[in-house]
C-alpha cells in the first residue's frame, strides 16, 4: 500500500501532466500516470481543464486568420529583442575567459619549481605593484581633468585655448612622471 501511495505522489505532479497532454511523457510512464488520473480527482480535474483550454484554442484557431508570414515575423522580432542581450552578455563571458587566460599565463610563466611559494610572492607582488601604478595614474589623471574642468566652469579660463593648455601642460606632466618613475625608458639605440 505505501508503494502504490508513493507513485501516486510522484504523479502528482504539474510536469508529468503537462508531458502526457503536449505527447512527449514515455509509453510506461504514460500507462502509470493514466491509472492514477483514473484514481486520482485532482489529477483528471487539471486534465480535463487542459483539454478544455486546448479544444477552446483550437476553436479560436478557425476564427482568426493568421498572415502567412507570421512566424517569420516573430522570429525576426524576437532575434532582434535578443541580440542586443546576448552580444552584452558573450562580451562580459569573453572578457571574463580572457582575465582568467591572463592571469593563468602569469602564473605559468612566473611559477618556478625549486621556489613554488616564491614565485608566487614575486607574482603578487608584481600584480600589485601592476595596479597600484595603474590606480596612480588613473587618479592622477582623474584630478588633471577636475581642474582642467574647474578652470573652465569657473571663467578663468576666457577662451578655450587656456583649457587647452592646461589640459596640454597636465598630459606633459603625466608624462614625465611616468619617464621619472622608470615606466617608461627611451629606447637603446637612443642611450648611445
Amino acid at each position: 500500500m505505501e508503494n502504490r501511495d508513493l507513485k501516486i505522489s510522484q504523479n502528482c505532479s504539474p510536469r508529468s501532466l503537462q508531458e502526457y497532454f503536449d505527447g512527449e511523457l514515455p509509453q510506461q510512464q504514460e500507462s502509470t500516470l493514466l491509472e492514477h488520473i483514473s484514481i486520482c480527482k485532482t489529477c483528471n480535474e487539471e486534465l480535463n481543464f487542459h483539454k478544455s483550454v486546448f479544444g477552446k484554442g483550437r476553436e479560436l484557431e478557425n476564427e482568426i486568420e493568421i498572415p502567412s508570414n507570421f512566424a517569420e515575423v516573430v522570429a525576426t522580432n524576437a532575434g532582434s529583442q535578443i541580440s542586443g542581450l546576448r552580444r552584452r552578455k558573450e562580451r562580459t563571458a569573453a572578457l571574463l575567459v580572457v582575465a582568467f587566460l591572463a592571469f593563468a599565463t602569469l602564473v605559468l610563466i612566473s611559477f618556478d619549481v625549486s621556489r613554488p611559494l616564491a614565485a608566487t610572492n614575486l607574482m603578487i607582488g608584481k600584480l600589485a605593484a601592476l595596479l597600484a601604478m595603474i590606480g596612480s595614474f588613473l587618479g592622477n589623471m582623474a584630478i588633471g581633468i577636475l581642474v582642467v574642468v574647474r578652470v573652465v566652469i569657473q571663467g578663468a579660463a576666457s577662451s578655450m585655448a587656456t583649457a587647452i593648455f592646461c589640459f596640454a601642460l597636465f598630459l606633459v606632466i603625466c608624462f614625465l612622471w611616468l619617464f621619472r618613475s622608470g615606466k617608461f625608458s627611451a629606447p637603446k639605440e637612443l642611450k648611445r
